[in-house]
C-alpha cells in the first residue's frame, strides 16, 4: 500500500493523496451509513484544496538577512502581455528609476529577457527598452513560474528570489 500512496503523492500532490485515501476508505466493508458521509467530506476536502491552490499566490516575505536577486529559469519562456515595466540589457535589473523590480516586496515576480529581439516592446510601461536589441520585460503578479506560456517570442526567464544571508 505504501508504494501506491507515494505514487499518488508524486503524481498529484496532496490532492492525489486525499483522493486515494477517500477511495480506499470508502471501499472498506462495514461502513454502512457512514460511507456517503466519508465520500462527501473527501470530495469537499479535494475541492477546498484545489480552490486554495488555484487562488492563493501568497509568497511569504523573506527573512531580513536575505539576499534578493534574479534567478534564471531552466526553460525558455514567454507570456504575451501582462507587462509592468521594461529595461535595456539581456539580464534583468533590480530597479528602474520609476519602479522597484526585484526587492523584498517583489519576490516571486517574473522577468523575461532577450539578447537579440529588436521589436515587440511593451506599450505604455515604465522603462527604456524601446530601440534596444537586448531588453527585458517584467511581468505583473498574474504571471508566475507556473502560469502556462502564451507568448511566441521565447526568451530567458527569471524569477525574483531570496536566499538566506550568512
Amino acid at each position: 500500500m505504501l508504494p501506491a500512496i507515494l505514487e499518488a503523492l508524486r503524481w498529484a500532490g496532496l490532492g492525489g493523496l486525499i483522493a486515494y485515501l477517500v477511495v480506499t476508505i470508502v471501499q472498506v466493508p462495514g461502513l454502512g451509513r457512514w460511507r456517503p458521509l466519508i465520500a462527501v467530506v473527501g470530495i469537499l476536502s479535494l475541492v477546498a484544496i484545489f480552490i486554495v491552490d488555484k487562488y492563493s499566490v501568497l509568497v511569504p516575505p523573506p527573512p531580513q538577512n536575505s539576499s534578493i536577486h534574479w534567478l534564471a529559469l531552466a526553460d525558455p519562456v514567454d507570456w504575451g502581455g501582462h507587462d509592468r515595466a521594461c529595461s535595456r540589457g539581456a539580464t534583468p535589473k533590480t530597479s528602474i528609476p520609476e519602479l522597484a523590480l526585484c526587492d523584498r516586496n517583489n519576490v516571486g515576480r517574473i522577468a523575461v529577457c532577450w539578447d537579440d529581439r529588436p521589436s515587440g516592446f511593451p506599450p505604455s510601461v515604465p522603462g527604456d527598452c524601446p530601440g534596444s536589441r537586448a531588453w527585458c520585460t517584467y511581468k505583473d503578479t498574474s504571471i508566475t513560474a507556473f502560469t502556462p506560456r502564451t507568448g511566441q517570442a521565447l526568451g530567458r526567464g527569471y524569477i525574483c528570489s531570496a536566499s538566506s544571508g550568512s
